[in-house]
């Protein structure tokens, strides 16, 4: 907290005396402990997102095959995600962070993202590229009736 006030002290140029809850007002800057809660819910919501052989995602396999009940193991095996709420005790700070998905995600239905690269020259461009011999003022003219 005296940091983001020194700091937000220097960024306004106000005074030493000047009240620091009024310039977070004017900076708009929530307290340092709410930012901390915003970054940590966004990277584990980020987490779900990440593919299947990314090193983070191996990590919370690893934890939740030692937590999953026995009936649940065929079902859970088919929802990547929705293993995480097994983790019952959490031991690091990874896991700990990861088992916050229990309170910030009620309902498991979660979309499938299919992050993959493709490379640019891989599909056709959907675009005609016309470049005009005229001069400026009728490229602009043809240019202006196209649009309109």
């Amino acid at each position: 907290q005296q940091l983001q006030n020194k700091a937000t002290r220097l960024i306004l140029g106000a005074f030493k005396t000047y009240p620091s809850l009024a310039m977070e007002i004017e900076a708009a800057l929530p307290p340092p402990a709410i930012r901390f809660e915003k970054l940590c819910n966004s990277y584990v919501i980020r987490i779900l997102k990440f593919q299947k052989n990314h090193l983070v995602k191996k990590m919370i396999r690893q934890e939740c095959d030692r937590n999953i009940p026995e009936p649940c193991l065929g079902y859970e095996l088919e929802m990547e995600n929705s293993v995480i709420k097994y983790i019952t005790n959490p031991k690091s700070q990874l896991m700990k962070l990861i088992a916050r998905n229990q309170t910030l995600i009620r309902n498991w239905k979660i979309e499938k993202m299919t992050a993959q690269y493709t490379p640019p020259w891989k599909d056709r461009m959907q675009a005609n590229i016309h470049i005009s011999n005229e001069d400026k003022e009728k490229a602009a003219k043809e240019h202006n009736q196209l649009l309109k």
